[in-house]
């Protein structure tokens, strides 16, 4: 086992170098430079250029950066805020943006499974047809239409903020206040977590209610309610929970419309002002900060499946572990 997770640790390491390295060089070869403003005089520019370093060769620029990542130094932003390290930049928008994913997939997920095991409760009545038509409009319908249609909606039924309220002690706006806030792009991301979950739950909880286990449970004189919820439902979250780890940093790396939408000042947003105003060390810290979340979880993902099923370890190449 340690072989098949010093393995599975090698590749993430060369995918994330692969992607560094990729986007360091399309950002490099972009046309235009940070300090193209008709104001600044070419001679400005070029001091400004020598200043950080950008007129250098690619490869070298490279070289420096790569040398900095080895010491855990991701650069300092050269435009949003001049000189200001990276690391502490993106540090609070990313705070902002896993608070919403985590709200998002955890409203999501109990609303998906509820609507999942009362589909599979009631099979071809009116709960199981309900729950189709929202698996198939919460897949098939974009994040931004449906933020559309609950701002439509909240223009006429005025409950709830429309931008976003950072919490800040010193204004009097407590937590609660920015989680109140965050209520419309909660809903615009859970939309696509709760047609997932059901849909699982509702094919998994149908699975187990015609395994041989639950037939011998009833046999032995078990009523509905007991055999739910000492059996099925419980072998029917397992599945579910090992999509739910995938599914957070799929809303956290995809929140990017939903945020731009309803002004959240996370880390996409802060991404794509990078990009516009081609702050590149902004763009490649937030870009390899998605980038390591997301191979890291595919890793533990490999990691616990290769725990629970050794049949993984072995066509991974790992027979003598």
């Amino acid at each position: 086992m340690t072989r098949y997770i010093s393995r599975r640790v090698l590749q993430m390491l060369m995918t994330l170098f692969l992607i560094m390295t990729i986007l360091f060089i399309l950002l490099k070869v972009t046309p235009g430079s940070p300090f193209t403003n008709p104001r600044i005089s070419a001679e400005t520019r070029a001091i400004l250029e020598a200043k950080y370093g950008l007129d250098k060769p690619v490869l070298v620029q490279y070289a420096i950066y790569l040398g900095g990542l080895l010491r855990f130094d991701f650069g300092e932003s050269i435009i949003i805020i001049k000189n200001y390290p990276v690391t502490k930049m993106i540090f609070e928008p990313l705070a902002i943006t896993v608070r919403l994913g985590l709200i998002a997939l955890t409203f999501g997920s109990l609303v998906g499974i509820f609507l999942g095991a009362l589909a599979a409760l009631n099979r071809n009545k009116f709960w199981d047809h309900f729950n189709t038509i929202i698996a198939v409009i919460g897949v098939s319908v974009p994040s931004f239409v449906i933020a559309t249609i609950l701002l439509l909606l909240r223009k006429q039924f005025p409950i709830v903020p429309i931008i976003f309220n950072k919490a800040d002690p010193a204004k009097g706006i407590t937590i609660l206040d920015e989680i109140r806030s965050m209520t419309l792009p909660i809903l615009s991301l859970s939309f696509g977590v709760i047609a997932t979950i059901s849909r699982y739950m509702r094919t998994e909880l149908v699975e187990v209610y015609n395994s041989d286990f639950i037939l011998l449970a009833r046999a032995k004189g078990l009523n509905r309610r007991q055999v739910f919820t000492k059996h099925a439902f419980r072998n029917a979250l397992i599945p579910i929970i090992t999509v739910m780890g995938p599914m957070l940093v799929a809303l956290i790396t995809g929140s990017t419309v939903v945020e731009r939408f309803f002004g959240v000042p996370g880390l996409a947003l802060l991404t794509i002002k990078s990009i516009n105003v081609k702050d590149t060390f902004v763009t490649l810290g937030a870009e390899l900060l998605y980038s390591a979340l997301f191979v890291s979880m595919m890793l533990l993902v490999d990691i616990a499946y290769g725990l629970v099923d050794p049949r993984i370890r072995l066509l991974g190449g790992s027979k003598n572990d």
